[in-house]
């Protein structure tokens, strides 16, 4: 997955609104398994939606390992 750091610090320099999604939140995953099939669906690039993949897979395996630690969002 491309620098997420560097991404938001970028959006915060250049005043570009950002949306963050923490591992802790129980509705991240179906939003972000939404917002891979909105990437499939629009063509994006491959790799880009191999990222996406693989950052889906780390949520779900911190959900799968710290199910106490899961919230909804507040």
């Amino acid at each position: 997955m491309k620098d997420q750091r560097a991404l938001a610090n970028k959006c915060l320099i250049n005043e570009i609104p950002f949306f963050t999604l923490c591992g802790n939140d129980k509705l991240a995953r179906m939003t972000l398994s939404f917002y891979i099939q909105l990437a499939q669906q629009e063509q994006c690039n491959t790799e880009f939606v191999l990222d996406l993949k693989e950052l889906l897979k780390d949520f779900e395996d911190f959900a799968n390992q710290e199910p106490e630690k899961m919230k909804l969002p507040d």
